[in-house]
């Protein structure tokens, strides 16, 4: 469910405070660094470490993950609760706002599968 106010201007994530056993105080070796634990950074770590188990995927933050944009929102995944169809076909015509929507419900159902896939 979408909070009742929006935009969203605190991370959730970022409610809480960083585990000081989670800063990194010595030597790691990888075969993937992954720079920045954001919505993109952990999905590529995520999906690397799916296709081939046997690498070793290290995610690197400053901050904590969803820091900064990924806090904010959502991954663009439940924006069509929110959407103002008329304006996005106004902008992009018809069939452009027709690609958005049904993006956005592809990126959804995904998002879904990925949750029920990972239990």
């Amino acid at each position: 469910m979408l909070p009742d106010t929006y935009p969203v201007r605190t991370s959730f994530w970022g409610q809480t405070t960083a585990e000081p056993e989670s800063e990194l105080t010595s030597h790691e070796e990888a075969d993937v660094v992954i720079v920045g634990a954001g919505l993109a950074g952990l999905s590529t770590a995520y999906h690397t470490a799916r296709l081939d188990p046997s690498l070793r995927v290290v995610v690197v933050e400053k901050d904590y993950a969803g820091y900064g944009a990924s806090g904010r929102n959502f991954g663009n995944v439940p924006q069509l609760a929110r959407a103002d169809l008329a304006s996005l076909v106004r902008v992009l015509g018809p069939e452009g706002a027709r690609y958005i929507v049904t993006h956005q419900a592809s990126m959804f159902e995904d998002f879904q599968k990925l949750v029920a896939d990972e239990g």
